[in-house]
């Protein structure tokens, strides 16, 4: 299937035998998160893994406050989950994918760090060719390239976070999506909005999250919706709201350096 929904090219076929491969031996190593990022073990990992393809990472970090009984812990945790996490080269995140067309699983990596137009970048790798690339500061994103290409470029870069979050925060940005591969640009204005804490069930394990909102101004109508953890430095979940119908990401297991 193509990412808007048609039929598969044999790229994606090629993308999917290869983020699948990469998906078990990130399983295989049954990754739980350091005791410095959570205070107790983790993530025991399990999936049910199906054909895979690589999507763009539409969403890179995420905090959450720690919510439960006040202690030094969870005052740290509280603490950390005020700015931006620190990504490094080597963090590993798998997720299953479902939509009414399909699903499968892939894994986002980061896989260096990068200079593009004077600013120090992470560059993040889904599959066999595609790159999303985060500005390392705030995570904010600026570009996907496919095969070597620019695919989409954002200007100014998509800020899906603005740091510190909290409970009740809103922040709103325009900027213009480009996409010379396909001769389209666009001219958009998102609203996101951190409605709420929630705990969060998903293969991976259960986290504490801030559940994020992203609204088209100019309709209203919801983007996505992404539940962020500060204990796995990305989103656990999210939800997209595309025209041929809702995708869902879970995460199914992680690897931080």
């Amino acid at each position: 299937m193509s990412r808007d929904g048609g039929s598969q090219s044999d790229y994606e076929i090629l993308e999917r035998e290869a983020t699948e491969s990469r998906t078990l031996d990130l399983l295989a190593d049954r990754p739980v998160a350091p005791r410095s990022q959570r205070g107790q073990d983790m993530t025991a990992t399990r999936s049910r893994t199906v054909g895979c393809r690589a999507l763009p990472l539409f969403v890179g970090v995420a905090v959450l406050l720690a919510t439960g009984c006040a202690s030094t812990s969870n005052t740290r945790a509280q603490q950390r989950a005020l700015v931006a996490p620190e990504w490094k080269v080597g963090d590993e995140w798998a997720y299953r994918w479902e939509e009414p067309t399909g699903g499968g699983t892939y894994v986002a990596s980061v896989v260096r760090k990068e200079t593009l137009d004077g600013v120090e970048h992470f560059v993040v790798k889904s599959g066999v060719e595609r790159e999303t690339y985060h500005r390392a500061s705030d995570l904010a994103t600026s570009m996907e390239k496919v095969s070597g290409g620019i695919d989409t470029r954002l200007v100014p870069p998509r800020t899906n976070y603005q740091w510190p979050l909290a409970v009740g925060k809103t922040w709103e940005l325009t900027f213009r999506q480009e996409r010379p591969m396909a001769r389209e640009t666009s001219d958009l204005v998102w609203v996101w909005h951190v409605e709420k804490e929630e705990t969060v069930s998903v293969p991976a394990g259960t986290f504490n999250t801030l559940k994020i909102v992203c609204r088209d101004k100019r309709t209203n109508k919801p983007i996505y919706e992404a539940w962020h953890s500060p204990d796995v430095k990305q989103f656990v979940r999210v939800r997209e709201y595309l025209q041929p119908g809702t995708r869902e990401r879970e995460l199914i297991a992680f690897k931080l350096r």
